[in-house]
């Protein structure tokens, strides 16, 4: 057994006990809870509350850390209380990109003769943190009222996280070390615009900023569209109030700005009855990708940006980021199609010997690793659910309660997606939202709305859809 270097301290005891006591916990919610909830407290609080350790190893065993002990003890507890739901899944078109995206790891270390064992490691890798949560919320999140739940679970998660940012701002970003014993990144990277950046249980302040923002974008949409009038007995604006206000004291800029332009876009949505800042956003990140990576824009536009809006330091920041994305572009496509796999391959050395870059998008870190045949699929996997939503639902529909938590997920997704071109902040949130946006948008139409129409043609009487009287405050 091996355990993982810490940072900034030493483990504590709770440290295994929470990860492999997690296992255990996801069984009793299995045991008392539908399976649907058990899903979702389950994944999300394991990735609100468990330790950012490297983990530990055994034999030829996937590392047991926090991304694996949250999709295992999951996956474990469909197949022992609702195994009749994991025989149910059909591998449909829609599934390819995820397949891709899985595989393609594995393919790029054979291509690096890493061998069998490096290929297996990194599917495992794959599967572990992409795949299994992306089949649970295709299994769970099959239509649009649960997808509503999980985007009121995200809300509710945000909510859950305040009381705990506003601490961390208030005595330092100390919770992680008080309970597992070390700091789990750099500290002085919690240190903003004269206070503190909370990281809570994840693995950087930035993590946190985009959990609360996607918080915010869900409990605003479903608050907005009419269907979330109160939460835990409380009128939800007021809820809302305080997680705005949190989630811009977490100085997190980036989370902000993403923040208001997800707002912007739905208020459009709303009130010009427009997608097309929607199909903007979606086009953005590959759009950024593409150009960055072939040359073609230098970023100095967003650099001038920055500069103008932000401070000099931060416009430095930007530009630092755009040299090395040109170094890493360059270094990446000497192998284009399944790129230079892991073990530190992706980085530029200078004739020393020495590391010149520093790989922070998560766009860069997977062109470099996988090459095109990756970055393609983790788009797909990421922006292609969001453009069945947008393209193939009418624009009534979009403004609906019936939608309002596809609609959420799909604006989770985009800007999840843009944020990946700056940081590498992974969470299964994304893929949970993934699976079941895919599952409740790539069918036009199920069976019983079928059905539905058929009887309503026999009878020549319209089909009126009302939202779930119970669904308001179901997380109470």
């Amino acid at each position: 057994m091996r355990a993982g270097l810490d940072r900034e301290g030493t483990m504590t005891l709770m440290v295994p006990i929470a990860l492999f006591g997690w296992i255990p916990v996801t069984l009793l919610l299995f045991l008392l809870l539908p399976p649907r909830r058990a899903v979702l407290i389950s994944m999300l609080g394991a990735w609100m509350f468990l330790p950012m350790a490297a983990g530990y190893k055994f034999g030829g065993l996937p590392v047991i850390d926090k991304t694996s002990v949250c999709s295992v003890a999951a996956l474990l507890g469909v197949a022992l209380f609702d195994f009749g739901r994991l025989q149910s899944f059909q591998f449909r078109w829609f599934d390819l990109p995820i397949l891709v995206w899985t595989l393609v790891p594995g393919a790029s270390a054979a291509a690096n003769e890493f061998g069998v064992h490096g290929a297996y490691a990194t599917i495992m890798v794959q599967v572990l943190s992409w795949t299994i949560p992306y089949v649970l919320g295709r299994l769970y999140f099959r239509n649009s009222d649960e997808a509503r739940d999980l985007a009121e679970a995200l809300f509710i998660a945000g909510m859950i996280y305040v009381p705990l940012c506003l601490l961390e701002m208030r005595l330092t970003p100390q919770l992680h070390r008080w309970i597992y014993g070390f700091h789990q990144h750099a500290f002085n990277q919690t240190i903003r615009f004269g206070g503190y950046r909370p990281m809570v249980f994840m693995q950087h302040g930035l993590a946190v900023g985009m959990w609360m923002t996607d918080a915010c974008i869900a409990g605003f949409w479903l608050w907005w569209a009419g269907g979330l009038r109160k939460t835990w007995g409380c009128p939800t604006y007021l809820l809302l109030s305080i997680l705005f206000i949190t989630t811009i004291l977490c100085r997190s800029t980036g989370a902000i700005a993403l923040l208001g332009v997800g707002l912007v876009a739905l208020m459009l949505l709303w009130f010009a009855r427009s997608r097309v800042i929607l199909i903007l956003l979606l086009i953005a990140a590959p759009l950024y990708a593409a150009t960055r990576a072939t040359g073609l824009w230098s970023g100095q536009q967003l650099v001038d940006i920055s500069e103008a809006v932000s401070s000099q330091d931060r416009a430095g920041s930007l530009a630092g980021r755009m040299w090395n994305e040109d170094l890493l572009a360059k270094r990446a496509l000497e192998r284009p199609l399944l790129g230079w796999s892991g073990w530190d391959r992706t980085a530029v050395y200078d004739d020393w010997g020495n590391r010149l870059t520093v790989q922070d998008g998560m766009w860069i870190l997977t062109l470099g690793g996988c090459g095109l045949t990756g970055l393609v699929s983790f788009f797909l996997v990421m922006l292609l659910p969001a453009t069945l939503l947008v393209f193939r639902k009418p624009m009534r529909s979009l403004r609906q309660f019936e939608l309002s938590g596809c609609v959420v997920l799909a604006t989770i997704l985009i800007l999840t997606t843009i944020d990946c071109l700056f940081n590498a902040m992974y969470s299964p949130a994304w893929m949970l939202a993934s699976g079941a946006l895919f599952s409740s948008c790539a069918v036009t139409v199920s069976k019983s709305t079928s059905q539905a129409r058929i009887l309503a043609r026999s009878t020549r009487t319209p089909i009126v859809v009302k939202p779930r009287s119970s669904h308001a405050g179901s997380y109470h």
